[in-house]
């Protein structure tokens, strides 16, 4: 996890602490985001560290990234793609638990070190999609990256949807 972003690690965070609560009471379930965080990321250090950096309580942030997360996995399920690219990838686990995915190509298109952080992390499970990690720098040209895509079997004449959230940098 040390090459990975500590806005990746809060994000992922949060999806872990929504998919403990009980069943009735979230709007999502993440079964590998504890995996992704790791248990340190749901201690109370880290939780009032939420509390201090931002001023706004931690089930705000749970709530608030609950409710978007929830709102774009809705929006992927409607679209019902072919293709999912997610730019700026992180720790997002879509391609192993939205059902709407399965048998779709998702390429995930990340720095190196996060998407080799993630794979080890998630080494012994199993995505619903066929999961496409891809090496690529989204602050270079953009024809680099698109043709990474190009090269990794992406094909434009498909139903896609592309994905960007919270990238910041």
């Amino acid at each position: 996890r040390a090459a990975v972003p500590t806005t990746a690690i809060s994000t992922c965070s949060l999806r872990a602490l929504e998919s403990l609560k009980p069943a009735g009471e979230r709007l999502f379930s993440d079964p590998c985001a504890t995996l992704l965080c790791g248990e340190d990321a749901l201690s109370g250090e880290q939780q009032s560290k939420w509390i201090q950096a931002t001023s706004q309580s931690l089930d705000f942030w749970v709530d608030f990234l609950a409710t978007r997360t929830r709102w774009i996995d809705d929006m992927v399920t409607m679209a019902r793609p072919e293709q999912l690219v997610i730019l700026g990838a992180g720790l997002d686990s879509r391609a192993y638990r939205l059902e709407i995915l399965r048998g779709a190509s998702v390429y995930e298109v990340d720095f190196a070190e996060v998407l080799e952080a993630k794979a080890a992390l998630l080494a012994e499970q199993v995505p619903l999609a066929q999961f496409r990690p891809l090496h690529g720098n989204l602050g270079a040209e953009e024809e680099a990256w698109v043709q990474i895509l190009m090269t990794a079997g992406f094909k434009p004449g498909q139903k896609s949807t592309w994905l960007l959230e919270g990238l910041t940098g």
